[in-house]
């Protein structure tokens, strides 16, 4: 098997070719992807807030403003 054989996408920032790009196959680009995690961000502080409302109310209050803070530097598209 000779080097031709493989098509392999390196970044170039490393120097040394030690860092493969993965998001280079035509897949999810990474705004994609820091939008999902910004929504999965929003949720987590969401339901923990709510698991805080009875044991916890002042870091309940802490997570569901951390909740609109989020949701609120993403615009007017508001779910939580």
């Amino acid at each position: 098997m000779s080097d031709e054989e493989y098509d392999y996408d390196y970044d170039s920032e490393g120097g040394d070719g030690g860092g493969y790009d993965y998001g280079s196959d035509g897949g999810d680009a990474p705004d994609a992807n820091e939008e999902e995690d910004e929504l999965v961000e929003i949720e987590n502080a969401f339901y923990e807030a709510d698991d805080y409302k009875t044991d916890s109310p002042m870091r309940a209050i802490e997570l569901f403003e951390k909740v609109v803070k989020l949701e609120s530097a993403r615009g007017s598209d508001v779910k939580w």
